[in-house]
């Protein structure tokens, strides 16, 4: 007796192919027809073999790429205790290095209140982070080309929601006008009128909001300075403060750590040189941390993070961190 072989997928299919021409050609031959009603014959026990060959023929054959498409398996989370790797930018207080000299071989510390919250909702997921400090430019570039698994802090935009998976929001900001303390600059029209002829610097690759971006489009203002690099709020407070620039767009909390943490003997941010103008431009806005969708898995690890971040802030976590970096108007709508 020869062995059994399985069969393959393409003798599968032609098993099946072949199955229904024979289920046709045996249907025809044992159905008559007396006028227009037809009369099964006692050849139908023949029928019922053939169409289980064929349904056996079907099943090894497996399901059409269609199918596959249309009725997906679970995607897999990564592993518990594999790295999630962390791409960032310099905004204090919300993330950045600790200040001091490097020690050899040992980097600084990335540490700041949405550090300290977003490394431990992935730990509390059961994962480690591994975070790298850049450029935001070229946070945006590497994530865009998979190099990272999640990066924060970002605003959320029907843009950005294309090519990013938001979680729930992580802190809340708002951004001002910064001045020298001594300049009389006052914003009390609807648009950006009065302030038509102030040279204005901001951060290049940030997204404001829509009614200032539009205005930094129609070039509305005399000048638009942007700022890329590492730290590019500290760059633009240093002109502020030099009389290069007039106003500086900058997130309150950010821009007012920088300066409460600026030494009193700097030359050109210590003692009180530099404030704001009280009124926000455009709402309060939230920060996120993304997941890139380029991960297959960004979806169910939103969910997941979401919910670990809803434990950390019924326990208080979130508050007292936030509380620590002195952080203001972080409490949800």
């Amino acid at each position: 007796m020869a062995p059994f072989r399985s069969i393959s997928n393409h003798d599968a299919q032609l098993t099946h192919s072949m199955s229904r021409w024979l289920y046709v050609k045996m249907f025809l031959n044992t159905v008559s027809t007396t006028g227009s009603k037809p009369v099964q014959t006692r050849n139908a026990s023949a029928v019922r073999v053939v169409l289980f060959v064929a349904t056996l023929a079907s099943s090894a054959a497996g399901a059409s790429p269609k199918d596959a498409r249309r009725t997906p398996g679970p995607i897999a989370m990564p592993k518990s205790g594999s790295e999630i790797t962390i791409g960032v930018a310099e905004l204090p207080p919300f993330k950045f290095t600790e200040p001091g000299p490097e020690e050899a071989g040992k980097p600084r510390k990335i540490t700041g209140s949405d550090t300290e919250i977003v490394t431990e909702v992935v730990r509390a997921m059961g994962y480690v982070p591994k975070i790298t400090m850049a450029p935001w430019k070229r946070v945006l570039e590497d994530a865009a080309q998979g190099r990272y698994d999640l990066i924060y802090s970002m605003t959320r935009n029907p843009e950005r929601e294309r090519d990013y998976v938001f979680t729930a929001p992580v802190s809340y900001v708002k951004d001002v006008f910064f001045k020298q303390q001594k300049a009389t600059w006052k914003w009390d029209s609807k648009d950006f009128a009065d302030l038509a002829r102030a040279r204005v610097g901001a951060s290049q690759g940030y997204r404001y909001a829509p009614f200032l971006m539009d205005a930094f489009a129609k070039k509305s203002f005399a000048t638009i300075d942007l700022a890329a690099g590492d730290t590019p709020e500290l760059q633009q407070l240093r002109k502020l403060a030099r009389g290069r620039l007039d106003l500086v767009v900058c997130e309150l909390n950010a821009c007012s750590w920088l300066l409460r943490n600026a030494q009193p003997s700097d030359p050109v941010l210590g003692g009180e040189k530099i404030d704001w103008i009280e009124r926000s431009i455009g709402p309060r806005r939230s920060f996120h941390a993304a997941i890139p969708r380029n991960r297959p898995w960004a979806e169910a690890f939103g969910r997941a993070f979401d919910e670990d971040l809803a434990k950390l802030s019924a326990s208080g976590f979130v508050a007292k961190v936030q509380a620590r970096y002195g952080l203001l108007g972080q409490k949800p709508d």
